[in-house]
């Protein structure tokens, strides 16, 4: 899940959409952490479960644009 609203609402929304549970192990990110984090060594975007709040746009285009590359489904 990627949004711009604060990591707390994003968190909220997740549990809410039934995309994680209280109990998950899950990572949540906020923008400026998530664009250190976006790539691997081999500077493809990662594919695990990350939910990210407060993104900017630029985040949300590498993001969305590396699930894509993998024929994964953005809305």
């Amino acid at each position: 899940m990627v949004t711009g609203d604060n990591i707390n609402t994003a968190r909220s929304i997740a549990i809410k959409c039934g995309i994680i549970s209280p109990g998950d192990n899950f990572l949540v990110l906020e923008g400026k952490e998530f664009n250190t984090r976006v790539r691997d060594s081999q500077g493809t975007v990662r594919d695990d479960s990350t939910k990210l709040g407060s993104a900017t746009f630029y985040a949300k285009l590498l993001q969305s644009q590396g699930l894509k590359a993998r024929g994964k489904y953005v809305a």
